[in-house]
């Protein structure tokens, strides 16, 4: 009867939290360079094609091996495309919101009961609430980015190597939920590279959690969460060396200082995430600001103070939860703070920090209960209102996020929040209407090249921001050119870097409201050495395609989409 209630609960929350998410990627779900990358793997596996991206760049061939990002999320974006007249596969927008927005659904249900292992089946209600409130949650939701799918299975994990560990299951059993949970770490891994961390917490929590287990059986239960993860993550990782020479795909070193730089963008993460409140009204902006911090550090302070370790002792199974958890998030961090160190990443944003959320709720629960239970009434009355303060600002945060412009980065920095591109209205354009009748194989060299790929799945060129003979010395001819000058200005007009040759190299065979396609003439090439500007003359932007792919947004006249490094 008590399961039933539990999982009761946890439907009416995973409900709430799925309708939730649905408002927050409404009208569609919103794009990044990652996500276009995800996308186009998607349509490729689709099609037969292979783990590959036919997102490229000019010198690039027609398909490039996917390494940068690893191939779970695409296979399950892959079984929602749908065939063209073509033979083209597409990925339906629609699709990758359901998938992320079924993956918040499901994740209640493994926190649930791992909430209920920590602090009990009354109290476990308030990190439900807790997690249903957090805007980060709903951040990741609105993406077409992994990691929604990744928290799923994480906690999933999670809480499977936390059952089979219990003591009253007999060994067959336990080694059951314990293969289950590789499955799932194995999974997560190949979902992102830093779920890495989540195997070597859960080899370490069975570990330290078989204490007085014969060696052999130790062993064995350490082979199941690990095994599935080793296996696979060595083939993928061997794979990528064949293919590219690159076990991780390609990303410059990070500059000078970047520890530094990482930890503070940590810290200031977590305290815009945990403590400070949402977008207020000016006037109120200074004193939520003091209020928010004061009642943060306030019960910071009074849990390390009245804190003692009997709080994640009264129960075995409480104690093994909480060692997965606290092993997850000190291996996950320091492998993120490894890598923001040594590899050129974006800031550690909440993106990259909001994985680990669920686990924080989980382990900061029994902790400001253990410190309110040794509190006097009156300092407990203190903490509960200090609570219900830092509770009365996620929720603001979470209900201006819902309802905050989606073209912007107001509170999604450094990504933009756009979705112009996975907006269905663009697949009724004429523009596009004529690509779908390309031959299949046909190459489109585009400064919309997301419009491109998401409509038509045909292999698209990325219309580089400072092209030059050296970086374009592939011969186009025979490709088509599109371009529409009502996105990302800054990019030069190849009719106007052509100049007199444009009329030889470049054949129009259409123009819709300034839009125009091109058909590149096979005796002609749009890349010659007379058809650029010298340094010193036109300048096209600041910043390279790989820099500003992670800072600028895809709204007209914005930034473009070059990938994005997010591990």
């Amino acid at each position: 009867m008590e399961t039933l209630k539990g999982l009761a609960i946890a439907a009416c929350f995973a409900i709430l939290s799925g309708w939730l998410a649905w408002l927050a990627s409404a009208p569609s779900i919103a794009i990044t360079p990652d996500s276009v990358q995800y996308i186009s793997a998607a349509q490729s596996i689709a099609g037969g094609a292979g783990i590959s991206t036919r997102v490229t760049e000019v010198g690039d061939g027609g398909h490039q091996p996917l390494s940068s990002w690893p191939p779970v999320y695409p296979f399950v974006l892959a079984a929602g495309t749908q065939r063209l007249e073509s033979g083209q596969r597409v990925v339906a927008m629609d699709w990758v919101r359901l998938v992320n927005v079924l993956a918040v659904i499901l994740l209640l249900f493994p926190f649930a009961w791992l909430a209920r292992v920590v602090v009990g089946g009354t109290e476990s209600m308030l990190c439900l609430v807790w997690l249903a409130a957090s805007r980060p949650t709903y951040l990741l939701a609105s993406f077409a980015w992994s990691e929604t799918l990744f928290v799923l299975l994480s906690v999933s994990a999670l809480a499977c190597t936390v059952r089979g560990l219990a003591r009253d299951e007999t060994e067959a059993h336990r080694v059951r939920w314990l293969l289950l949970a590789g499955t799932m770490a194995a999974l997560a891994a190949l979902t992102r590279y830093l779920g890495v961390s989540l195997v070597l917490a859960l080899a370490i929590t069975v570990l330290l959690r078989s204490e007085g287990e014969p060696s052999r059986r130790t062993l064995r239960r350490i082979a199941c969460v690990t095994g599935p993860a080793l296996v696979s993550v060595t083939v993928w990782v061997g794979r990528n060396l064949v293919l590219t020479g690159r076990g991780f795909g390609s990303s410059p070193p990070a500059g000078e200082h970047a520890a530094s730089h990482a930890l503070l963008d940590t810290l200031l993460t977590l305290g815009r995430d945990w403590i400070l409140p949402a977008a207020l009204p000016t006037w109120l902006l200074f004193p939520g600001v003091v209020a928010a911090t004061a009642a943060g550090l306030w019960l910071l302070w009074r849990s390390a103070v009245g804190f003692g370790p009997e709080t994640f002792e009264q129960h075995p199974l409480q104690l093994t939860a909480a060692t997965a958890l606290t092993q997850y998030l000190w291996i996950y961090l320091a492998l993120l703070l490894a890598s923001a160190s040594t590899i050129s990443l974006d800031p550690v944003n909440t993106r990259l920090l909001a994985p680990i959320y669920p686990c924080v709720i989980l382990l900061l629960a029994p902790l400001l209960r253990g410190m309110i239970e040794q509190l006097t009434p009156r300092l407990a009355g203190w903490a509960l209102g200090a609570l219900a303060v830092l509770f009365v600002f996620q929720v603001l945060g979470t209900a201006e996020y819902l309802v905050a412009p989606r073209e912007s980065r107001q509170l999604t920095a450094p990504y933009w929040r756009t979705v112009v591109w996975s907006n269905e209205e663009i697949e009724a354009a004429p523009q596009i209407r004529y690509l779908r009748r390309l031959p299949a194989e046909s190459v489109v060299l585009t400064n919309v090249w997301e419009m491109v790929t998401f409509t038509t799945g045909l292999p698209t060129k990325i219309w580089p921001e400072r092209p030059s003979p050296e970086a374009m010395s592939r011969r186009l001819a025979g490709d088509y050119l599109l371009w529409d000058p009502a996105y990302r200005a800054y990019l030069p007009d190849p009719v106007e870097l052509l100049g007199e040759d444009a009329t030889r190299s470049l054949r129009l065979l259409g123009t819709w409201d300034g839009v125009k396609l091109y058909r590149i003439e096979p005796e002609g090439s749009v890349f010659t050495p007379s058809a650029y500007p010298s340094e010193s003359g036109k300048a096209s932007g600041t910043d390279s395609d790989a820099t500003r792919g992670s800072q600028i947004g895809m709204i007209p006249g914005d930034g473009p989409s070059a990938p994005n490094r997010s591990r």
